[in-house]
């Protein structure tokens, strides 16, 4: 292992330019090093967060996740957040997606309102076409809802609710669904909204695939 850190420390610097193999292994090393306090630990911050704009999404996961355990600064912890919510818009594999949004959840109910400034990123999320993808995201999007967004996120969400009637919109039924009944759910939580919700809910009573909307 010191040989190990020896090196990592020679080429420090180069880091972020090498092949994705290497890079994935020197955050193996870090990992371990860091198990026990390293003299090393804020070059190894450091480099986490110079690897999360890496183009590999292999490397960025493991930076954003291995900077998580690093420091339990609110800006590095946010920063890994970001990353992790635009690995979901841009990873294509759905399992994938599905992994980084439970990561991202975890992150979240660890540190509270740190991510809450994100919600506007975590909301592009719904634009995957994949259900289970909008279910996961949809539920870390209401979790991060407070009083402070929750008039953004029900406008965003109301315009998706639009969205589902055209006629191309992919599994529009069912997504439907999901964006009554997280309405629904965010009017009854936060009352301020309500009256601006009941107008949109209404168009969709006669809806007999949205259960939700009849309660």
């Amino acid at each position: 292992m010191p040989k190990a850190v020896e090196y990592i420390l020679s080429i420090y610097d180069t880091i972020p330019s090498l092949d994705e193999a290497l890079q994935m292994s020197i955050i193996e090393v870090i990992r371990l090093d860091c198990k026990e306090d390293s003299a090393h630990k804020s070059r190894y911050i450091r480099c986490m967060l110079e690897l999360l704009d890496t183009s590999s999404h292999a490397v960025k996961y493991e930076a954003a996740t291995t900077l998580t355990t690093l420091t339990q600064n609110p800006a590095a912890i946010k920063a890994a957040a970001a990353c992790f919510v635009n690995l979901v818009i841009k990873e294509s594999d759905n399992n994938v997606k599905l992994i980084v949004l439970d990561r991202l959840e975890a992150l979240r109910s660890k540190h509270e309102h740190i991510l809450d400034s994100l919600i506007m990123d975590v909301l592009q999320i719904l634009s995957s076409a994949d259900i289970e993808v909008r279910r996961k995201a949809m539920a870390v999007i209401l979790s991060m809802t407070s009083s402070r967004n929750v008039e953004e996120v029900v406008l965003f969400l109301k315009k998706q609710l639009q969205k589902t009637q055209e006629a191309d919109f992919e599994k529009a039924s069912e997504y439907r669904q999901l964006l009554i009944q997280s309405i629904h759910v965010t009017a009854i939580k936060f009352s301020e909204v309500a009256a601006s919700v009941v107008h949109a809910l209404m168009e969709f009573l006669g809806d007999s695939n949205n259960p939700s909307a009849l309660d």
